[in-house]
This record gives structure tokens, sequence and C-alpha cells, in this order.
């Protein structure tokens, strides 16, 4: 796999080994510091008691609300495929949940970057509620890392920090002063 500029022509700045192989793509909603075992084992432990069901229909009923009491047109039941709303109890129950990713973006500045990254999106807009409610309770959990800034969703697809040699890896990932890579490249074109 390589990635290509506008021009269409393979960017030599990007190492091989920087491009996430296509089981590893996930959206990341925050930085965990999981330095034992036990705390692993304890945030996996807390994911698995999640009632994610529950959280995808709350997400689906906030996009509900946000809709109000307008009429729904066809085009709107399309984008909105995976809510099925029973309009004689009022409720909303959430179905699967497609996602897309879009685009390829620096998040640093583009003449020198170290990470590109697609944004996750999803035709029903349930994704972004879905994923601040997961953010919560493992924020709420102490599993993340406090972070004052707004969710960027984001699915990484470049990160220069696996470029680098095993046992001169930055300790904590790929985001942040310390997650630069082997260094940053021109995206410019990209």
């Amino acid at each position: 796999m390589s990635v290509t500029g506008s021009d269409g022509e393979v960017n030599p700045q990007i190492p091989e080994k920087a491009i996430r192989p296509l089981g590893t793509l996930h959206v990341t909603l925050g930085v965990m510091s999981l330095q034992s075992r036990d705390r692993l084992d304890a945030a996996i432990t807390f994911l698995q008691s999640l009632d994610i069901h529950a959280l995808l229909n709350k997400a689906a009923a906030s996009v509900m609300e946000q809709l109000g009491n307008h009429p729904i047109s066809n085009r709107e039941q399309q984008r909105l495929s995976g809510v099925v709303i029973n309009t004689s109890q009022g409720d909303v129950t959430a179905t699967r949940l497609v996602i897309s990713v879009i685009g390829l973006r620096p998040m640093h500045s583009p003449s020198s970057t170290s990470i590109l990254y697609a944004s996750p999106h999803d035709s029903s807009n349930r994704l972004q509620q879905f994923c601040l409610a997961l953010q919560t309770a493992f924020t709420d959990a102490g599993f993340l890392l406090p972070d004052t800034r707004p969710l960027l969703l984001h699915t990484t697809i470049v990160n220069t920090v696996y470029a680098k040699e095993r046992s001169k890896r930055t300790v904590g990932g790929g985001h942040g002063k310390q997650g630069k890579g082997r260094g940053g490249f021109d995206a410019t074109h990209v």
C-alpha cells in the first residue's frame, strides 16, 4: 500500500511501515494510560460491561430529538437508515451503524506532519453522539486521560511512530509532542 499525492505520484517521504494495516484501523476516542496488566484487564472488563445497544439507542434518540416533530421525507428516512422509530410508543431503536471514512487530512501542519487521518462518517449522524457517550463512560471510569479539547473523531491511516525501530518507539503512541514518530513529512499534496 502507498500514499499518493493529488498528482497521482507516490509520496517517497512516507515510509511504508507508517501506513496502518487495515485490521488495525479504529476510531480514536481518546488516550488511555494502562501501565499495568491489571489496569488493562479492568478496562477490558469495563468495555465488556457497557450496554452498547443502549448507548446506540440513546444516540439515535438524540438525533431524532434534534429533528423535532418535523415530518421526515423519504430522503431523510434513507439518511437515517439504521434508526427505527416506533411511533405508537415514541421509542427510538438503533440498528446497525455503518461507517465510511472520508478524505485524508494531516493531524499537524500539512508541510510537516507525522500523522494522516480519515474522518469517519455515518449518514444517520449517530456516530458523534455514540462516541461522546463512550468517551464520557471511559473518562468517568478513570481510563481515559483528561482532555479538554472537543472530540475529533479520526481514523489514523499513516503514523510515522510505527516506522521507527521497535526499541526506539515513544511510549504512549503517536499523538502529542513525544509522538512525532521518525519525523514529519510534507503532506501538502496528499
